[in-house]
């Protein structure tokens, strides 16, 4: 039997040369990516001038539709059953993107680009694409980022860091932890002014255990070099109980 893949449409017809060729230096760098927790890039084509890749089929779909969802699935991805282990693979899948050489930023961390394969295994997608894609963005003047993961520092416009990713895997932490929608309501331009602007973040619920409130925290920290690497959140998370009430 053949495999499973899906097909994703990427770059459109009408990107520049530039976005391009920018776009087929990052295809090269996915093809050479090999992480358990990383979506395996399987080969592209272009179509009448659109981009074509072909990637890993995850038959669960992402972390957010799972976790926001009323499927079956749902409850098996509350933090006390899978959830922590999805964020721990999301985990490995950072150290080993941000320890590559040169390191390698995803600058579009959410919840949505985490897929599912069918035995529970949590990996990233859209590796180097997020940077090609911000670049076409920038050039039709829309913003490339997905604000309620957005980190501030990338929201007011500058340079995105491997800490940049951190905030954002801060974020996907708090959704796991709380079962909640980030900034649900909130329109895009009010979470930019809130998050980028005075400073704000999401609420933390005070029934969340110390030690997740703690590693919530320090990845939302404003000043981008004080957020841990992935490799810490990554030790810290492997220590926290399987339940949120075992590590109070």
């Amino acid at each position: 039997g053949g495999i499973d893949v899906a097909v994703k449409k990427m770059l459109p017809s009408s990107a520049t040369t530039k976005s391009k060729m920018e776009f087929v230096k990052e295809l090269a760098l996915m093809a050479r990516l090999s992480h358990p927790n990383i979506i395996q890039l399987l080969g592209a084509c272009t179509d009448g001038g659109e981009f074509l890749v072909m990637m890993q089929y995850m038959n669960r779909g992402d972390l957010f539709h799972l976790m926001h969802g009323n499927s079956p699935d749902s409850q098996e991805v509350a933090w006390e059953k899978r959830g922590r282990l999805m964020c721990i693979h999301v985990a490995r899948g950072l150290t080993y993107l941000h320890e590559s050489t040169p390191p390698i930023i995803h600058r579009d961390i959410k919840s949505i680009n985490v897929l599912i394969d069918e035995s529970w295994v949590a990996k990233l997608s859209d590796v180097g694409l997020a940077g090609t894609m911000a670049d076409f963005a920038s050039e039709q003047g829309a913003a490339a980022c997905t604000p309620a993961w957005a980190p501030p520092e990338v929201l007011r416009g500058q340079k995105a860091t491997e800490k940049s990713d951190m905030f954002s895997f801060g974020v996907i932490l708090w959704e796991v932890s709380s079962r909640r929608v980030p900034w649900r309501g909130v329109t895009q331009s009010d979470i930019t002014n809130l998050v980028g602007t005075q400073g704000r973040r999401l609420e933390i619920s005070r029934s969340l255990p110390l030690p997740i409130k703690t590693l919530i925290t320090s990845c939302w920290l404003d000043n981008p070099k004080k957020r841990p690497s992935a490799e810490r959140v990554l030790s810290a998370l492997e220590k926290l109980g399987g339940s949120p009430r075992d590590s109070k």
